[in-house]
Parts: C-alpha cells; sequence; structure tokens
C-alpha cells in the first residue's frame, strides 16, 4: 500500500469518528444531506474520504450488531456511560475487524478468537507458539 493510501485512510478513520461523534449527539433528519454537509467543510474534497465513507455507511447499517458486540464485552459498565468519543473510535474498530475484508489476518482471526466473555485478542499461530515454549 503506497504512502498517500495509507494517508487516506488515516483520514479517513478520522473523518469516520468525528462524523459518527456528532451523529451520536445529534441525529439527523436526512442523513445523506448531513454526510454531504460534513464532507464539504473538511479540508480535502469528498473523495478523499471515500474510505471513511465506507467506514461510516458500514457502522450505521451495522449498529445494533456492533453495539451488542461492545455491550457484551463492557464487562461492569453501562453502555449508556461509555463518553461518545470513545464509543465512535469503538465503532468504528469493531466494524472494520467484523465486516471489512482488507485488514491484516491477525485481525480476521480475531473474529475467530472472540466469544461472548473475552476481550477479542489475535489467534496465536502454531510457529510463535512452539517458539515460546521452547
Amino acid at each position: 500500500m503506497s504512502k498517500g493510501m495509507f494517508v487516506q485512510r488515516r483520514d479517513g478513520r478520522v473523518a469516520a469518528m468525528q462524523y459518527l461523534y456528532s451523529w451520536s449527539l445529534n441525529r439527523p433528519a436526512d442523513p445523506a444531506d448531513d454526510l454531504r454537509l460534513f464532507f464539504e467543510q473538511l479540508e480535502q474534497p469528498r473523495d478523499h474520504y471515500a474510505f471513511g465513507e465506507e467506514l461510516i455507511q458500514g457502522v450505521l447499517q451495522h449498529l445494533e450488531e456492533i453495539d451488542g458486540h461492545i455491550r457484551t464485552l463492557a464487562h461492569n459498565w453501562e453502555f449508556d456511560r461509555i463518553a461518545r468519543i470513545d464509543l465512535a473510535i469503538l465503532r468504528v474498530a469493531v466494524f472494520e475487524m467484523l465486516f471489512r475484508k482488507d485488514i491484516p489476518p491477525w485481525c480476521r482471526s480475531t473474529r475467530r478468537s472472540t466469544s461472548r466473555n473475552s476481550i477479542p485478542t489475535p489467534m496465536r499461530s502454531a510457529s510463535s507458539t512452539a517458539s515460546s515454549t521452547g
């Protein structure tokens, strides 16, 4: 992946978290118009934030399932007490781990190792397990 692509993905994640934070405080009547207005106020043209827009759409599309995972893993913590900015970050992260196909393999293996009562952790490969025990 080129340096420019990393910059766009980082900028997209920042934009997604900003939008989702704002959205969590004041849900718009017209999300499409709200997104248009949001992207108009950013520094780069809207297509620069295409990855971020995919994250926003994905989180909103899978919101109930994503929030269900967060609720399950937030032991001894009421969901409504989670700071809105933290929730925006968590929602983007959980969406990427569960639904994106272009994430690193160790993140995809996290999906398989997540149970209802555990925090997701990368699965260790047989070679790393053998080298750590020998």
